[in-house]
């Protein structure tokens, strides 16, 4: 027991530090204007992220959904996926800033929205609906765009293993995004439903998004 014990506090020991030195790192960001700060995360992600263990995994399913592609090829977007999410890491911080769209003005600023009539519909003609995005882009900004226009919005999303880290993107969100609902890891293999051919593969689809349709008895697009 003493052991088991002992084990937890150290790993949860580094697991605080780990979280101190990427909320140090967020910070320093913040003393930055925005757009100089997210191109150097940028280019430190890029430095980075190709020295992790993960970049293994990343360059295998890179060849199975393009083995076409040379390995060159391969390790460039790669790496220009460690880029993009060394900018999204850097947007939590200016998410506030970034994000300048106002539907009550009609002068254009950083951020464009498209589907505004779905919005104002979706609010002014409340029912249940689901909304399904594509991980491209800042896929963060929809969320934070349907709390702009007065919807209610609910949000799935998966919280870091880090429980300080998750913590303080629980409460990020929370402010910006409305009500949050964490999945947890291994939902998706946990809800699995079939074997289905994808990137070359075979891979488990899962059921949640069948199940939330069932349960909301309406699919949004």
């Amino acid at each position: 027991m003493f052991i088991t014990r002992l084990v937890l506090s150290v790993m949860h020991f580094r697991q605080w530090l780990v979280a101190q030195a990427v909320f140090g790192f967020l910070n320093l960001l913040k003393l930055l204007p925005a757009d100089p700060a997210i191109r150097w995360a940028d280019a430190l992600a890029r430095k980075v992220g190709p020295k992790l263990w993960r970049h293994k995994l990343m360059l295998t399913n890179l060849r199975n959904a393009f083995p076409e592609k040379s390995e060159a090829e391969v390790e460039a977007i790669a790496i220009a996926s460690w880029g993009h999410m060394g900018r999204m890491a850097a947007e939590y911080v200016f998410l506030d800033r970034l994000f300048d769209f106002d539907p009550e003005q009609d002068k254009p600023g950083r951020v464009e929205v498209s589907g505004i009539p779905i919005f104002v519909d979706l609010r002014d003609n409340p029912r249940p609906f689901i909304v399904f995005t594509a991980h491209t882009g800042n896929f963060e900004l929809l969320p934070v765009a349907g709390k702009a226009f007065g919807l209610e919005v609910m949000v799935l999303f998966r919280p870091p293993n880090n429980p300080y880290i998750a913590d303080k993107v629980f409460s990020f969100r929370a402010a910006r995004m409305g009500a949050l609902v964490p999945s947890h890891a291994g939902s998706s293999s946990r809800w699995r439903g079939g074997s289905k051919p994808a990137a070359a593969s075979a891979c488990w689809s899962t059921r949640n998004s069948a199940r939330g349709s069932i349960r909301s008895s309406s699919i949004g697009r």
